[in-house]
């Protein structure tokens, strides 16, 4: 699918090695909100800088729990790249867009609820949605920018119209991490025939996605990973691939739940 000739890369990392270190960093950021954020430091603050600092100054005993979210909110990130990428290698190895479409969007929905108790703590968060449905948006954009391919302005004009029709709708519908995805599988989707130039420019794209969050200084790193990729796609298992994420999500949602019983006993 997509381009006439499939490039071959020089690397370590096969497909199935990417996902799992993507799903390290993911984790690393779960355990951050769920546990960090929203028991040790009860859910103050909404995660920004700002306000992290504000619980400092209120209560400097909690600068070290401040210090722990910021740097695995910073971890997370580097997850970016590495999913906007498979993403894009996903598209290309699927041997039916509209089905890889129809089960990305089904893990989107059943990542939802067990995203916004690991989260926040409810069953129902309305100021945000869980990255999934950015991947999401990011397929169907990858979908469209199929089917104009080549030079020329105005292949060059509808790519571009895409891209920011994608972005919009991530940001109206508060996708967490859903810009930096989008802005991602753009840059490795553009940059697919060259790889060190599709590195540097997703580096140079990771950090500039600072505008849409400091923390997503730290993403380029990703990149690095995306660089030692091997060619080699395929996965042992369909269901880990798919499961894995909201199998994390549900249990750092449970460790959220029973680890404030569990200290107020010790504190008791």
């Amino acid at each position: 699918m997509g381009k006439e000739q499939k490039i071959r890369r020089s690397g370590f990392l096969p497909s199935r090695d990417l996902q799992f270190w993507g799903m390290l960093f993911v984790a690393l950021g779960i355990a951050g909100r769920a546990i960090v954020e929203n028991v040790l430091l009860e859910g103050r603050g909404d995660g920004t800088l700002e306000s992290l600092a504000a619980i400092v100054e209120s209560s400097p005993l909690s600068a070290h729990s401040v210090s722990m979210a910021i740097i695995f909110r910073s971890i997370q990130t580097v997850a970016t790249p590495i999913f906007a990428f498979l993403l894009v290698e996903g598209i290309w190895n699927t041997s039916d867009s509209k089905k890889y479409f129809l089960r990305l969007l089904g893990l989107a929905v059943l990542c939802e609820i067990p995203y916004n108790l690991a989260m926040g703590g409810s069953w129902l968060v309305l100021s945000s949605r869980n990255p999934v449905f950015g991947l999401v948006f990011g397929l169907v954009m990858l979908m469209f920018m199929m089917q104009y391919q080549g030079g020329g302005v105005r292949n060059a004009a509808l790519k571009a119209a895409v891209i920011l029709a994608a972005l919009v709708w991530v940001m109206l519908l508060r996708v967490d991490h859903g810009a930096e995805l989008i802005v991602m599988a753009a840059v490795f989707w553009l940059f697919y025939d060259k790889p060190k130039g599709r590195a540097l420019a997703g580096a140079i794209a990771m950090f500039a996605c600072v505008v849409f969050s400091v923390y997503n200084v730290l993403g380029a790193a990703g990149c690095l990973l995306v660089l030692a990729y091997n060619e080699e796609w395929g996965y042992p298992n369909r269901y880990f691939r798919y499961l894995s994420y909201p199998v994390l999500l549900a249990v750092f949602a449970v460790i959220s739940w029973v680890l404030p019983m569990v200290l107020s006993l010790f504190i008791q």
